[in-house]
């Protein structure tokens, strides 16, 4: 039975030293034998030195483990909107929700002169994370499935043919 592994969370700092070394020319092997940290991880870390340092410059201290991002404002104004449709308890479902989302990027587009190549698809699995992120599993959702009475009223009477 093999080891588990071990999540080490590596600050900034240290894996800016790992790149930094690389740069100079430093193996790959004697930066594993320094750091004491497998190879494959030193790897990833060398691959992704770009971003590294982008995210190094983001940060207020290079101790840091963890990067977290705000949210857009959009997103802010998105969740605002659908936490007033709630308390007006009026009718949601992933259609509204990412329509709205649709014109409120159109308007930031303008508002913040963005061009064409900023795009903004509100897909079935941008929703599921808006949700999450938002907190919104408490939001009553209505579909098309709940709203087709057609539909319930003939299974209905199919199941009255099949059980008398």
């Amino acid at each position: 039975m093999l080891p588990q592994s071990v999540l080490i969370k590596l600050s900034l700092e240290v894996k800016t030293e790992i790149f930094k070394r690389h740069d100079k020319g430093e193996g790959t092997c004697a930066i594993v034998s320094a750091f004491h940290l497998a190879q494959s991880t030193v790897s990833t870390i060398i691959k992704k030195g770009e971003a590294i340092k982008a995210a190094a410059g983001e940060v207020a201290t290079l101790s840091a483990s963890r990067i977290t991002r705000h949210r857009e404002p959009a997103m802010e104004e998105l969740h605002t909107w659908v936490e007033d449709q709630n308390r007006r308890k009026a009718p949601m479902s992933q259609t509204i929700i990412c329509t709205t989302a649709l014109s409120l990027w159109e308007e930031i587009k303008v508002r913040q002169n963005l061009d064409d190549s900023e795009t903004f698809k509100a897909s079935h699995g941008w929703f599921d994370h808006f949700k999450r992120q938002a907190s919104l599993h408490h939001v009553r959702m209505y579909g098309e499935v709940m709203s087709d009475t057609v539909v319930v009223a003939v299974f209905h009477n199919e199941l009255k043919r099949i059980i008398p």
